[in-house]
């Protein structure tokens, strides 16, 4: 039986929000001439022809793979490997790039009743490929992937990010098996572009106007980037550069403005190449240097299913407030929206425009869209768009599995998600961990609230923690994680 049902994929919009036909045509015009402009985006061939725009009655091959995302945990992605086994069940396969940790599946299998999925590790590699290289290079995981479809009759393949790799993989797999195969993610290209800073920067103005996203400029070399920084300097308290294609705050330099004024280029030229080269960039362009504005109330996150054009309109399934620590705002943690509805209504409309721009440009599978209300007081506050998500993340995965552990009340029962990183805690084995949790851990059919561990990486060697929170109200979820996140901290 497939995964890919009411589990993980939304029934419905939780918001009826009409799309007239007259603004759907201004959208598809907008769609049409970003194709124009570069007609790679919407291309599948020559690696999977066929093999899109629908999902099989069949089991899954599920991965995770961060390698086409700079500065990203490249290294077996130690601290994200075993979240893919939240989309899995059983008569699944989970493709996993680092050593096993059969606590963490018995605790998915046991403690959480989502079955019994195959395992599949391919062999590393010496230059410390990215796993679905890895995985395309290693002709027995090829053949037990497509032993697998022809017995099942069918594959649908469900990556965390539809990359060039991944679309390679799949094709391969498609040529060896009789079964048809199915990728649950956009074509190679716009995945690229739909997570790219700057592409979606100019996505988000022509859809919902000049002012819909914070003051940005791209520099495509050294000489503009420091113009465009003391520019942007002169007229904001702070700025931030991007790297366009990283994840989170990891690709974010935030400096102070003040730095900037009253120096000379050689100096400015010298502080950001040293800043910059720290943080881990490899030299290439273009960046994005934007005004790192207040933010005001909220950053709110909008959650999507788009489905293939000819299946209906993008779905709305959740909007979540993110929280962020630091001057970079690092992810740590999200809740259930908790603004007005005028505004939450606001977010919903341009959100569903922008991702019906994306359907138009031939986009399928999991998305969600960033944002921040920025400005001094209220009545003066702006939405700002600041990136796509084209892929699955630290929210959506958790939505979907909490609408697994529990189809009925999933709706009913809020989740919290709260993460850290970059901490000095003590090393752990997920038995002792488990013991000490163990009154405020959910378990299927022994208790339906509590907390739900996410992945096992940071857990187990100390560096940080990732679970959410099931509840029947935010504040008791919130509870419930503080006193969590107490005890891995304190214990």
């Amino acid at each position: 039986m497939s995964t890919f049902d009411a589990l993980i994929i939304p029934e419905r919009d939780h918001w009826s929000v009409e799309l007239c036909a007259d603004r759907d045509k201004q959208l598809e015009g907008i769609a049409l001439a970003i194709k124009n402009d570069e007609p790679a985006l919407s291309v599948l061939s020559p690696y999977a022809p066929g093999m899109h725009g629908e999902i099989l009655d069949a089991p899954s091959l599920v991965i995770e793979d961060h390698g086409a995302i700079r500065l990203f945990e490249h290294s077996g992605d130690e601290a994200y490997s075993y979240r893919s086994l939240l989309l899995a069940g059983d008569n699944d396969l989970v493709a996993l790039g680092v050593e096993r940790s059969g606590g963490f599946e018995a605790y998915c299998r046991d403690w959480l009743g989502l079955g019994t999925p195959l395992m599949l590790t391919p062999q590393a590699a010496a230059d410390d490929d990215p796993l679905t290289t890895r995985c395309a290079r290693d002709a027995r995981f090829i053949d037990q992937v497509v032993t697998h479809a022809d017995t099942s009759q069918g594959l649908n393949i469900l990556p965390y990010m539809g990359t060039w790799d991944l679309w390679q993989l799949a094709g391969k797999i498609a040529t060896r098996t009789r079964a048809p195969v199915r990728v649950v993610a956009p074509p190679p290209q716009l995945t690229r572009r739909a997570n790219d800073k700057i592409w979606f920067a100019r996505l988000a103005q022509s859809v919902c106007g000049y002012a819909a996203i914070p003051p940005a400029r791209t520099a495509s070399n050294f000489v503009s980037l420091c113009r465009l920084a003391v520019e942007l300097a002169g007229a904001h308290a702070t700025i931030a550069i991007k790297l366009p294609d990283s994840a989170s705050s990891a690709g974010n330099l935030v400096l102070d403005a003040e730095l900037l004024r009253d120096i000379s280029w050689q100096a400015l030229h010298d502080r950001l190449e040293r800043r910059l080269y720290g943080l881990g960039w490899n030299g290439s362009f273009p960046l994005q240097v934007v005004a790192w504005e207040q933010v005001l109330s909220s950053s709110p996150s909008v959650h999507l299913w788009i489905p293939a054009l000819d299946q209906g309109r993008p779905l709305v399934e959740a909007i979540f407030d993110q929280h962020t620590s630091g001057l970079e705002r690092e992810f740590d943690g999200a809740r259930p929206c908790q603004l007005e509805f005028d505004w939450q209504l606001r977010i919903v409309r341009q959100a569903i425009d922008i991702a019906r721009v994306l359907q138009y440009l031939g986009y399928f599978g999991r998305c969600s869209l960033d944002a921040i209300i920025a400005g001094q007081c209220e009545s003066s506050a702006q939405l700002h768009w600041v990136e796509c998500n084209g892929r699955w993340g630290g929210v959506s995965l958790p939505l979907s599995l909490n609408r697994r552990l529990d189809t009925a009340t999933a709706e009913t029962t809020p989740m919290v998600i709260f993460e850290q990183a970059h901490q000095q805690l003590p090393a752990r084995d997920l038995k002792s961990v488990l013991q000490m949790l163990e009154p405020w851990l959910y378990r299927r059919g022994v208790r339906n609230q509590g907390a739900v561990l996410l992945s096992p990486g940071r857990l187990l060697d100390g560096t940080g923690f990732e679970f959410m929170v099931r509840a029947n109200a935010v504040n008791s979820a919130l509870r419930i994680g503080s006193e969590v996140a107490n005890l891995l901290e304190n214990n």
